[in-house]
């Protein structure tokens, strides 16, 4: 009987780590790889993991000098993004600045998967 309640215990206090493992799990994104030729647009998606519990989000991507931002190119995903969620973009010298919000407060609907995607030239 000692030895079920020490594998009991155990157990429990595997699946509490494993919990307390993902709800620590940060929010990251990550830049899809692209290619083009010299003078074509290219497209960038952010792919977002851990977005449970974000309303919001902030992205600051530095650009090398020859890439500018394509205005009015940037849109919002379906897949992470909840309907009520909005998109900013500006390019402030050689940073882009990404902001994502609801003024709803609403969170991300999906944890992860494609969250925008905007284009360079």
């Amino acid at each position: 009987m000692t030895h079920l309640k020490n594998y009991m215990a155990s157990a429990i206090v595997a699946v509490l780590s494993l919990i307390s493992v993902h709800s620590l799990a940060q929010p990251a994104v990550k830049l899809a790889s692209a290619s083009g030729h010299p003078g074509d647009d290219v497209e960038l998606a952010v792919q977002a993991q851990g977005f449970g519990q974000i309303t919001a989000a902030q992205l600051n991507i530095d650009l090398p000098q020859t890439l500018t931002y394509v205005e009015n190119s940037a849109a919002l995903s379906q897949e992470v993004a909840s309907a009520s969620h909005q998109l900013q973009v500006t390019q402030t010298g050689n940073q882009l600045k990404i902001y994502v919000y609801s003024l709803q407060l609403d969170v991300m609907k999906n944890y992860q998967g494609k969250l925008l995607t905007f284009r360079l030239h």
